[in-house]
């Protein structure tokens, strides 16, 4: 029985290492609301955390949103917390089903880290609430591009990102489903808790008490 249970236990722990853990930088949208009427104006601010020692010196971020429920209608960058106005270079795009925010820092490492906090909101987006529906806003997959940020001496930054449903009118938003990694460790506890029964059949079967 220890050498089964130790076994059980060792493939706990390897499956538990092959779970990619989570950035300490953050970076997350929210709204004062995920339900919304026709015609509503939406706002949703894109905030970052847990920078510590790091700074955010750029990024080049694409927000999807399905259009057939939102409209966007504006987007605005927060500038202070990069070195203001003379110090900065922004652009933003609006696409068919997408915006695309950039920046840019002319700020070095240190000088930069003396202008932000560990928590800031650096973009906020405006959504017009066009039909009845559901959509998810969230960021491209693509890291070199649609989700990218800088931090000090040009590297990439590590960062998780949220999505953020959102409902219109008749639309209603239902839960996500779990990340495959989640649902790894689900069938570890699911396993853990079925070996004791499975032995207690394996010992009746065998005429032990």
């Amino acid at each position: 029985m220890k050498k089964l249970l130790s076994s059980v236990a060792l493939a706990a722990g390897l499956t538990c290492g092959a779970v990619p853990a989570s950035a300490a930088i953050v970076a997350t949208l929210s709204s004062a609301a995920t339900h919304y009427n026709v015609g509503d104006f939406i706002t949703v601010d894109l905030a970052i955390s847990g920078l510590g020692t790091e700074i955010l010196s750029a990024y080049d971020l694409n927000l999807f949103f399905g259009n057939n429920v939102l409209s966007a209608g504006s987007v605005t960058q927060f500038l202070g917390q990069f070195g203001g106005f003379s110090n900065t270079s922004t652009s933003a795009a609006f696409n068919a089903d997408n915006v695309e925010v950039q920046l840019s820092s002319r700020l070095g490492g240190d000088d930069l880290a003396s202008s932000q906090s560990d928590d800031f909101r650096f973009v906020t987006y405006g959504f017009q609430a066009r039909a009845d529906g559901v959509t998810w806003l969230q960021f491209g997959p693509d890291a070199a591009s649609e989700r990218k940020f800088v931090g000090r001496n040009l590297q990439s930054l590590q960062v998780d990102l949220n999505s953020l449903c959102i409902s219109v009118g008749t639309g209603t938003c239902v839960q996500a489903v779990p990340e495959p990694a989640s649902m790894a460790l689900v069938g570890i506890a699911l396993t853990g808790l079925m070996v004791p029964g499975a032995l207690r059949r394996r010992r009746h079967t065998a005429g032990q008490p």
